[in-house]
């Protein structure tokens, strides 16, 4: 798997690069994850849910770890002409611990929210995308619900109770707290996976396997 990692670096911006995942490590344990995508002759880019209405659409950053989709290319570009639509639609999507698996974007490119509560995460967005295009990439009903995530829904809550976030989505997600999380490198994952859709047990084990490959490429 670490063959599929490389520094975003200039010499490795080509045209065998046109969809995939950035990933990059930005505290203790905790990944953030974007839809990488490449359009013709253009530099790659990353879209990423960033936070709560911040949905940005960048040039791959330098500091970002790159894996390949395995869709053939009439998907990719499918995939790439969504992603393109998404991004340059101005929209705020909201930051939720909630993930159903339900379609998310219209033809536009539109995110279309269900109920208040609801939105998606770094991780879930990508999976989000690939969904909405036909792509089921995990089987989300195999997961487990873990006690570190329970933690990590009361920071996000906290966080975005303390940087004004609506009473409505803050009580709607206070409801669902301890819900399955699918954590970024899991979505990471999936999306490198040859085999879809991955299960549970398949996705942990391939993240633990990317976050050591991450950390070798660290440290070279």
């Amino acid at each position: 798997m670490s063959s599929l990692y490389v520094t975003c670096s200039r010499d490795i911006i080509n045209a065998d690069i046109d969809l995939g995942v950035g990933i990059k490590n930005i505290e203790s344990e905790q990944y953030h994850i974007g839809l990488l995508y490449k359009q013709e002759e253009a530099p790659p880019r990353l879209l990423h849910l960033a936070w709560h209405h911040d949905l940005k659409d960048v040039e791959l950053p330098s500091d970002y770890f790159i894996g390949l989709s395995d869709l053939d290319r009439f998907n990719k570009m499918y995939m790439v002409s969504l992603a393109s639509r998404v991004a340059n639609f101005p929209q705020e999507i909201p930051y939720s611990i909630v993930f159903d698996g339900d379609t998310y974007f219209d033809d536009t490119g539109k995110y279309l929210p269900i109920s208040a509560g609801t939105g998606l995460t770094c991780a879930t967005f990508v999976l989000a995308l690939f969904e909405n295009s036909g792509f089921k990439l995990v089987n989300f009903s195999t997961w487990s619900n873990r006690t570190d995530d329970v933690i990590w829904q009361r920071k996000i809550i906290q966080t975005l109770r303390d940087k004004g976030g609506s009473s409505d989505h803050i009580e709607a997600l206070e409801k669902n707290i301890g819900a399955s999380r699918l954590r970024p490198e899991e979505a990471c994952a999936a999306v490198i996976s040859k085999i879809h859709p991955i299960d549970f047990k398949m996705a942990k084990k391939m993240a633990a396997d990317i976050i050591k490959d991450l950390s070798k490429i660290r440290t070279r």
